[in-house]
C-alpha cells in the first residue's frame, strides 16, 4: 500500500512540474494513436465497448512512450487493419490506407520525441516545429510515392513485378543489416 501512495505522490509532483512542450508532444502522440486505431479497426467495432480499450491503449502509449507499448499499439493497428479488410469486408479506400500509414508514422516519430523529453523540459518553439516539419515532409513524400505505386501497380504485372518485389525485400534487408552493424559500433 505504501508503494502505491509513493507512486501517487510522485505522479502529483510530476504533474506540477509538467512543461508545455512535452505536454504538447504527448497530446499529439495521443491524437495520432487514436487516429491510427480509428482508421485501422473495423467500423463495427468502433461503436461498441471495444472503443474504451482502444482509447485506454492510446492514453497509456502517450503517457509512457519509452516502452514496448508503442510497438504493441502499432501491431494492434496492423492486425486491426487486416481484420477490417479480411474478416469484416470493409472496403480498402485510398484515403483510409494513406491516412493509416501517416498516422502510424506519426505515432512512431512522436513517441521517439516524447521518449527523450523530460516532463519539465522547456523547449524553444523551433524544436517541436522543426521535428513536425521533417515528419510532414516524410509523410508527403511517402504518401506521394505510395499513391504512385498503387496507381502504377496494375500496369506492371508478371515477372518484372516479382523481380521488383524480391529486389525491394533484398534492399530492405541490406539496409537493416547496415543499420544493425552501425548500432553495434
Amino acid at each position: 500500500m505504501r508503494a502505491i501512495r509513493d507512486r501517487v505522490r510522485l505522479g502529483r509532483q510530476l504533474a506540477g512540474r509538467w512543461a508545455v512542450g512535452p505536454l504538447a508532444v504527448r497530446t499529439l502522440l495521443l491524437l495520432a494513436g487514436l487516429t491510427t486505431l480509428g482508421l485501422a479497426m473495423p467500423s463495427r467495432l468502433l461503436l461498441g465497448r471495444f472503443t474504451v480499450f482502444l482509447v485506454a491503449g492510446a492514453v497509456v502509449v502517450a503517457m509512457a512512450p519509452r516502452g514496448r507499448l508503442v510497438s504493441v499499439l502499432l501491431l494492434i493497428a496492423g492486425f486491426g487493419w487486416m481484420a477490417s479488410t479480411i474478416l469484416f469486408d470493409d472496403r480498402v479506400v485510398m484515403w483510409r490506407l494513406v491516412g493509416l500509414a501517416m498516422a502510424m508514422y506519426l505515432v512512431h516519430t512522436l513517441a521517439a520525441l516524447a521518449s527523450v523529453l523530460p516532463y519539465d523540459a522547456v523547449l524553444p518553439p523551433g524544436v517541436v516545429a522543426g521535428w513536425l516539419l521533417r515528419a510532414a515532409v516524410t509523410l508527403v513524400v511517402s504518401a506521394g510515392l505510395g499513391i504512385f505505386a498503387m496507381v502504377e501497380a496494375p500496369l506492371v504485372v508478371g515477372p518484372v513485378y516479382l523481380l521488383a518485389s524480391v529486389g525491394g525485400v533484398a534492399v530492405v534487408g541490406a539496409l537493416a543489416w547496415v543499420l544493425t552493424r552501425g548500432v553495434r559500433r
